[in-house]
């Protein structure tokens, strides 16, 4: 099955650049990162009072492994991912992030 989870998301990146694509089942899900190097999923959740939405990220000392992305590259895919899915998933203009050693946070 997830042969072909794998092979629908490359299905749906026919074109160059980044892109994401997003699983959500209910309050939480995976979002996959895919561009013309490398793919891989991270996990997000909904948070409470001020933290619309955490999404787990590789630490730095694990980047390379887990996406096998450059390191010198984690701060500007992290900067893409948050700002794209604040573009894609938000409609009343949010664009207050935090990005940590293991996670992007999403602020109302």
């Amino acid at each position: 099955m997830l042969g072909r989870l794998i092979q629908a998301i490359r299905g749906k990146f026919a074109s160059s650049g980044p892109r994401l694509l997003y699983e959500e089942n209910g309050r939480d899900g995976r979002i996959w990162y895919q561009d013309d190097a490398t793919s891989f999923s991270l996990y997000w959740g909904f948070g409470g009072a001020d933290v619309l939405v955490t999404i787990d990220v590789p630490r730095a000392c694990d980047w390379e492994k887990e996406t096998k992305l450059p390191l010198a590259q984690r701060d500007e895919v992290l900067r893409f991912i948050a700002r794209r899915v604040i573009e894609d998933k938000t409609s009343f203009g949010l664009n207050r992030y935090e990005i940590g050693p293991d996670s992007i946070t999403i602020y109302m």
